[in-house]
């Protein structure tokens, strides 16, 4: 078994919906055990704040940004 688990969000804006992707990082860091948990995610960083930042850095997102 692999010692990590790596989740992405991607496809339109994912940002669009940052409450749900916040869910679905409580949700996932839930329901997996004994590994470390990494996201990704490819924006084109308009709709990134302080906020979201802060947020991505806690959780150890990866984030690819797109041209607009």
């Amino acid at each position: 078994m692999l010692p990590e688990v790596t989740v992405g969000f991607y496809g339109g804006e994912p940002l669009l919906e940052f409450e749900l992707i916040k869910k679905c990082v409580e949700y996932t860091k839930s329901i997996i055990e004994g590994k470390r948990v990494k996201f990704n995610m490819t924006t084109n960083g308009t709709l990134m704040s302080d906020e979201i930042m802060d947020y991505l850095f806690e959780n150890e997102f990866n984030v690819i940004k797109t041209k607009r």
